[in-house]
């Protein structure tokens, strides 16, 4: 079974160890959706890593390679994935994104660790593109629905984002944000249990909370100029910063081992531009949130701010010993 240890970790943490922690969170979140919904988010889930992991073992066939699932990353990109689409979304929807996730984003550029983009964005982002409507499409929490399969009866809601994005305004409370009882994508509206995968993630060392201050700060800096709904500068905070996937974003995929920066200063300006780039594609762009795209825009980037942020780092630490 293949380690790979990548600078972004600490050291003697694989990305096994890396994957099995993010996998916990992702059942967590998986766990949460089903209480509102049903078995039908777990199948959603299960569906998308199964779709990642045949994916990938097709992808090592093709290319000649031994397969590489010990390392558990096409299991997160699958889970990721799953997380990311709606309760009743139609099985085929995170099939494909698993399938452009691996196949395209992650296997063509050398596999775990050298990927340029992140793999769980890449696919989340073009079914968001082709399968406009089935990915905007939630039920709403209130039916206390229990789905398997048939969604006739399902009565729609806009997501707090989708609203946020037409004009209107929102008037769900903070307790319905932080306990998830808005419409969203599976693991995106219980801001209480992203948090806790936060907190358990920074506990086992797996993520880095520098990159995540710098965002939320930007997000936060840019809610209270640019407030999108008639409401307290509060409101406009907190719907913004609880809605869709900027929270999501800010957990998960900006703390990906391969497509963020090493260092701590680079994460801290990564972070920043990154919430950036969220927040101008909620303003500008054609749909409620932005996180996936962001993420890809950004990821390209990554070196280079790592490797700017490090120079700089040096200058100013070479400088200081001179005068010190």
């Amino acid at each position: 079974m293949e380690s790979i240890i990548t600078p972004s970790l600490r050291a003697g943490r694989s990305v096994i160890s890396y994957s099995f922690d993010v996998l916990i969170a992702v059942a967590a979140l998986t766990v949460f959706s089903a209480v509102q919904y049903g078995p039908r988010p777990v199948f959603v889930v299960l569906i998308a890593i199964a779709a990642a992991v045949a994916s990938e073992v097709l992808a090592c066939l093709l290319f000649g390679k031994r397969i590489t699932l010990g390392d558990g990353t096409a299991f997160v990109t699958g889970g990721l994935i799953g997380l990311l689409m709606s309760p009743i979304v139609p099985i085929y929807v995170p099939i494909v994104a698993s399938a452009f996730a691996i196949l395209i984003a992650k296997m063509p550029f050398g596999g775990s660790g050298r990927n340029l983009f992140n793999p769980a964005a890449a696919g989340v982002a073009l079914v968001t593109v082709c399968f406009e409507r089935s990915m905007a499409a939630y039920p709403n929490p209130s039916q206390n629905l229990r789905l398997v399969w048939d969604t006739s009866d399902v009565f729609y809601q806009n997501s707090v984002a989708a609203t946020l994005k037409s004009g209107g305004t929102s008037f769900e409370t903070f307790t319905d944000l932080l306990f998830g009882s808005t419409p969203g994508a599976i693991g995106s509206t219980a801001i209480i249990v992203l948090i806790a995968c936060l907190l358990f993630l920074r506990f086992r060392r797996t993520v880095s909370l520098a990159g995540f201050v710098s965002y939320m700060i930007t997000c936060t800096i840019l809610a209270l100029l640019f407030p999108r709904a008639e409401s307290t500068y509060w409101h406009n905070v907190m719907l913004e910063l609880c809605s869709g996937t900027l929270l999501f974003t800010g957990v998960f995929f900006l703390n990906d081992p391969t497509t963020t920066p090493h260092h701590r200063s680079g994460r801290i300006v990564f972070g920043a531009l990154l919430g950036l780039a969220v927040m101008a594609l909620r303003h500008f762009g054609r749909y409620a949130d932005g996180g996936c795209f962001a993420v890809l825009m950004m990821g390209p980037l990554s070196s280079i701010i790592d490797r700017w942020t490090w120079q700089l780092h040096r200058f100013v630490e070479v400088r200081w010993r001179r005068h010190a």
